[in-house]
């Protein structure tokens, strides 16, 4: 493992060179809340299904009485995915803006340099140095994803894309993690748009 702040500096310096900074503790924040309520969803429909197949095999008259807990546990699922929804939206746009410090915005061509962990899963989290294995990858990037989730203050968020071969975009698509450290080049800038801002912070 190589500590980040001990990476040489070759040559004169790059203004389309960056490196990739620590994720803000807002938005790994941000990326646990919706991980957990992504699971709660997700074993809540699996719990209804559960319920329903149960229900269906009572005669009629049980399932017309059961049937008002039904929607309203339908109801409460709605809900629960209706916050699922605003959490995701929060966190790609606090994603967007971290990530486009660094070059990496949707629609631009770009170099990265990103880890390959193995099997050692402390190196996932480990934010002060670089994983012993790097790869280098040009892509065209079509958005931000989360790749592991084990804390509050352990997130690690990926980008996906399409590779580019030749300098166009492949029918080959990826998704790699994003570790503090790993160098990006911006090959093309992403097209030019209004600046997206940052969420409000939620009300106490």
């Amino acid at each position: 493992m190589q500590k980040i702040s001990r990476l040489p500096a070759a040559g004169l310096p790059n203004p389309s060179m960056s490196t990739l900074r620590k994720l803000p503790s807002r938005l790994k924040t941000c990326v646990y809340e919706l991980s957990r309520l992504r699971t709660a969803l997700c074993t809540l429909e699996e719990q209804l299904a559960h319920a329903r197949d149960r229900v269906m095999a009572c005669d009629g008259a049980a399932k017309k009485e059961l049937l008002p807990i039904s929607e309203h546990l339908d109801g409460a699922i709605a809900h629960l995915k209706t916050l699922v929804n605003a959490r995701g939206e929060n966190a790609q746009a606090l994603a967007r803006a971290h990530f486009a410090k660094a070059g990496l915005a949707e629609g631009a061509v770009v170099t990265l340099t990103y880890p390959v962990y193995g099997l050692r899963r402390a190196a996932v989290f480990d934010e002060e140095r670089l994983p012993r294995k790097l790869k280098d990858v040009t892509l065209k990037v079509e958005g931000f994803t989360v790749e592991h989730v084990r804390g509050k203050t352990e997130v690690v968020l990926g980008v996906s894309g399409h590779l580019v071969v030749d300098g166009k975009p492949s029918k080959e698509a990826g998704t790699f993690c994003l570790h503090p450290g790993c160098p990006v080049e911006v090959i093309k800038p992403a097209p030019a748009k209004d600046v997206p801002l940052l969420p409000a912070p939620a009300a106490d």
